[in-house]
């Protein structure tokens, strides 16, 4: 295409160029993309837990579980108290799922089901093996699934009752188990990552040598598998597999995911927005490293290496991006559109702003926003009303960065 620019149809040739030009530019954006995250963390007054192992939100209320315990807070973490449930100091609680307002935690000797965000606990364990050690639990839909040594069971009846799936003649069975539609993933600890269907009669193993495969996670159709090397991501629903480590470190152990809405954790980093890169978390306090992170949408929670929780609270003024980049967390809604959108962003500085509407042969529709904006949220109207029908692209010049978003307008 480049020969043709150069050689033939002269009078198109700037027209092609704006349009590689202005393709290169929304590639430069797309590239822009926060590197790390400091938060000013806390450490909260929660009682010891032992090893935790496990944390979940249930609307406001936020459960930890770990050796022989189950705490819980309901005010954003300022005060604990611990739960009602029937376990002793043996008994390891080794994950927590919500589903809907019932909260279900995995331990070694079987489930524990609370219909009162956490507070009260009952062992919901009919058609499991007795004292079942269970590795994880996790819910897909209406479904609940949980995985043990003697395989993969299931609930349709909200862990009422529960039933085997059928493995066939594999006898390998998944430790850490994800879904993605009807496949089913699962890490087996011995450097290896199973892919089957729910019959049971199509298996595929795909192996890494010299790797320990701790956990799996799903952002959407993308699979990401946490080992004692770091990330690998598959795009092909496990069919291959790529490292994924870009922000974080060198030799990182990724022991475990945690998916909430359309954030996953992975340890001590977070997946940016537009899945290209992880955010590493730091810890504004010396010597404190924070693993474990998740939101319930208010506060960031997370654990040290001393098993105390601490928790940061979200506002412009605890988080900052160690001044790489002056934007996070961009939104473009409704889009596609007829007539109105809205662009919102997280500044993490006082900045001068400048946004402007382009159409797709680079030319400026026009101004959105320009002039110096303080730190925090901040959102912008775009009017279509007088845009003809096509693909438009936003992009902002903020600081010394490039912001560019895609826009489609139907009429």
């Amino acid at each position: 295409m480049i020969s043709i620019c150069m050689n033939r149809f002269y009078t198109s040739r700037a027209l092609m160029c704006k349009m590689l030009f202005f393709c290169a530019l929304f590639t430069i954006g797309l590239s822009v993309q926060a590197k790390s995250q400091t938060l000013l963390w806390q450490q909260t007054n929660a009682p010891g837990l032992g090893i935790i192992r496990s944390f979940v939100a249930s609307g406001n209320t936020i459960i930890f579980g770990g050796d022989g315990r189950i705490i819980r807070s309901v005010d954003d973490g300022l005060t604990w108290s611990l739960t009602n449930a029937p376990i002793g100091n043996s008994v390891n609680i080794t994950a927590l799922v919500a589903n809907s307002s019932t909260v279900f935690a995995a331990t070694s000797r079987g489930i524990l089901r609370s219909t009162d965000n956490g507070m009260n606990w009952s062992f919901s364990s009919n058609g499991l093996p007795i004292n079942a050690d269970i590795s994880d639990i996790m819910v897909n839909g209406n479904t609940l699934y949980i995985t043990i040594s003697a395989g993969i069971y299931r609930s349709g009846d909200n862990g009422n009752t529960w039933q085997a799936i059928n493995l066939g003649n594999n006898r390998r069975f998944p430790y850490s188990f994800a879904i993605i539609d009807t496949n089913y993933f699962g890490a087996t600890g011995l450097g290896s990552i199973l892919r089957f269907s729910e019959s049971g009669t199509s298996w595929t193993e795909v192996t890494f040598q010299g790797l320990t495969i701790f956990s799996l996670g799903t952002r959407g159709r993308t699979l990401f598998a946490g080992t004692d090397g770091g990330v690998l991501r598959s795009d092909d629903l496990g069919v291959t597999w790529n490292n994924f480590n870009s922000g974080l470190p060198t030799q990182g152990f990724v022991r475990k995911f945690i998916t909430n809405g359309n954030n996953i954790y992975a340890d001590y980093a977070m997946l940016n927005e537009l899945g290209t890169a992880w955010i590493r978390i730091f810890s504004s306090i010396s010597g404190i490293s924070i693993r474990g992170i998740n939101t319930n949408g208010n506060t960031f929670f997370g654990v040290n290496g001393n098993q105390n929780i601490f928790r940061a609270k979200l506002t412009p003024t605890s988080v900052r991006l160690n001044n790489e980049y002056a934007f996070d967390h961009v939104t473009l809604n409704p889009n596609p559109t007829d007539d109105i959108s809205t662009i919102s962003m997280f500044l993490t500085t006082s900045v001068h702003l400048n946004l402007k509407l382009y159409d797709a042969l680079g030319r400026e529709i026009k101004i959105i926003a320009d002039g110096i904006y303080s730190a925090g949220q901040q959102q912008f109207s775009i009017g279509l009303q007088d845009v003809h029908t096509g693909i438009y692209f936003v992009r902002g010049n903020i600081g010394e960065q490039v912001l560019v978003r895609r826009l489609v307008v139907v009429k």
